[in-house]
């Protein structure tokens, strides 16, 4: 693996598919930017066109078991397969195909049976009150008409989940948080400022690890629709600092990394199993802590989007930091690491992230987007990749693997010519 930031490769020199001998159109170029170190996180543009991000809709859409602009509150999961054996269309199987081309080009290595297929995940959006959302900056009151779903999403945070290590094709359930496997009680005493129900972060935070699938090293989150970035629906790391800035004094980092490893030590990869009765109080503290701070990192991104017709900001910065939010943008792509070697090939304490919630005014705009069974909502193509098994036998192993495939490779692969920069390169021409 290349140690230096930036990269690009030729054509015909990385990728399984160079299709720039068959003279259709000429390569498209594609660049990355690292935009963090801890966790490392790069970020593109145009990983996909429009037309892919439609194939990949169409699908979800056949794999369905029901139209998806009925699925009412919950969130769909949808796996998908590029056998094209397994498509109404193989032509969009094909799609598929190539997709995962380039992320095997990009992380080095091969898909394996031992990982989970694709996944298409809608989040529909929750209606909330005009009014109330203008009003009131750091926590949204909702419409009458969706309070029901919130309390529940917020009921179920500290819920069991019964999540098994590998879920079915197909699953249609209520928001609630991955991993949180453990039994709950209520608190007798008044909970803390920060631990204050979230609005927009609804489904907790956690760490791709979760899920008992401690082999995951590396995270593909490819947006498959704009979501309005002033509804929400951005995908939250409270713990990122900017590369090529100093990172903030003083004890709010450092409160916050305390409590992001403290989870990690105990066990817990993701914030709703903090409730457990068995856990001291300081774990749950530390859980409420850090959903506290991606709960008004959510807030301020959305409220600082502008609004319907201005420029999106695509990543958003929080001011005197730490951490980010990736708004969704068709075709866009962030690519982040679990494992990397700036974490020595441990648990980065500072990957934990989540996706918000995407709030629609009342009377606001629910009109289709894309086909007429996709209505407005959160739409994500996710692949997580995972070490393979015969370089995960012991920790030390599975460690150094995590090591050794610590940066996105740059590649040429379907056409698609992959670079991979530092956002300071690109800011000041280096």
């Amino acid at each position: 693996v290349a140690a230096d930031c930036a990269g690009s490769a030729k054509p015909g020199e990385t990728g399984s598919a160079d299709h720039s001998m068959q003279g259709v159109q000429e390569p498209r170029q594609v660049v990355w930017r690292r935009l963090c170190d801890r966790p490392r996180l790069y970020h593109c543009h145009n990983f996909l066109t429009d037309e892919e991000c439609d194939a990949i809709v169409g699908l979800a859409q056949a794999a369905a078991p029901r139209s998806l602009a009925n699925t009412g509150p919950a969130k769909l999961r949808v796996e998908l397969d590029s056998d094209p054996g397994t498509s109404r269309k193989p032509d969009e199987a094909a799609v598929l195909r190539r997709i995962e081309e380039r992320v095997v080009a990009l992380s080095g290595i091969p898909f394996h049976s031992a990982e989970l297929p694709w996944a298409v995940h809608f989040t529909p959006a929750i209606i909330a009150d005009e009014v109330a959302m203008a009003d009131s900056p750091t926590r949204k009151e909702l419409h009458p008409s969706n309070a029901a779903v919130v309390k529940e999403r917020q009921n179920v945070r500290n819920k069991s989940s019964g999540a098994s290590s590998r879920q079915p094709s197909v699953s249609k359930t209520r928001p609630r948080p991955r991993g949180a496997d453990v039994p709950t009680a209520e608190s007798e005493s008044p909970p803390e400022a920060h631990e204050a129900q979230p609005v927009r972060m609804t489904l907790g935070l956690h760490v791709d690890t979760n899920n008992c699938r401690e082999r995951r090293w590396l995270t593909f989150i490819i947006y498959l629709h704009t979501t309005p970035p002033w509804l929400g629906g951005h995908t939250v790391f409270p713990l990122a600092s900017r590369r090529g800035t100093r990172e903030p004094r003083g004890g709010k980092l450092s409160q916050l990394r305390a409590s992001a490893e403290l989870l990690l030590a105990s066990g817990i990869h993701h914030t709703g199993q903090a409730a457990n009765p068995c856990l001291g109080p300081e774990v749950r503290s530390a859980a409420g802590h850090l959903l506290a701070h991606a709960e008004e990192i959510a807030n301020i991104a959305a409220s600082n989007s502008g609004g319907e017709g201005l420029p999106v900001e695509q990543v958003f910065w929080a001011p005197g930091g730490p951490g980010m939010a990736v708004a969704p943008l068709r075709g866009s792509c962030v690519a982040f690491l679990t494992r990397s070697a700036v974490a020595a090939g441990a648990i980065d304490a500072r990957s934990w992230h989540a996706g918000a919630a995407v709030l629609a005014n009342q009377g606001g705009n629910m009109e289709t987007t894309l086909t007429q069974d996709c209505v407005i909502g959160k739409w994500t193509l996710q692949k997580f990749r995972e070490v393979p098994p015969e370089d995960a036998e012991t920790r030390c192993s599975l460690e150094s693997f995590a090591k050794q495939h610590g940066d996105l490779r740059p590649c040429y692969v379907d056409n698609v010519h992959f670079e991979v920069a530092c956002e300071e390169e690109l800011m000041f021409g280096k």
